[in-house]
């Protein structure tokens, strides 16, 4: 299409495509340099957010806690979050177990 000289329609029809698929496919490449899609997600604010404060207490009393025990921990306290919104903001913050343990081998490594 780009560099064969080939109509929209023409393409369309090669490639089984609506025709304005294969334009705004064309306007991006031409916008962008790519056709890869926008970024999901990140429209919103989280609304585990504000709770940063809280969760960081918690894991501070109770380090090895769970994904799923931080979130019974969270809903104990009146903030109720689905055990994905608080794995996603464990794993946003680096702060998920896995990398809470290795970082608390790393520290206990350094002071030997």
């Amino acid at each position: 299409m780009l560099h064969e000289s080939m109509s929209i329609g023409a393409a369309a029809r090669r490639f089984g495509l609506p025709r304005s698929t294969l334009s705004q496919w064309l306007k991006r490449f031409r916008e962008r340099g790519h056709l890869r899609p926008d970024r999901q997600g990140g429209g919103t604010p989280s609304r585990i957010e504000p709770e940063r404060e809280r969760i960081l207490r918690i894991l501070e009393a109770r380090p090895d806690l769970s994904m799923y025990g931080l979130r019974d921990a969270l809903a104990a306290e009146g903030v109720v979050f689905s055990a994905m919104t608080v794995q996603c903001f464990l794993k946003r913050r680096g702060l998920d177990r896995q990398t809470r343990r290795a970082r608390r081998r790393r520290e206990r490594g350094k002071r030997r």
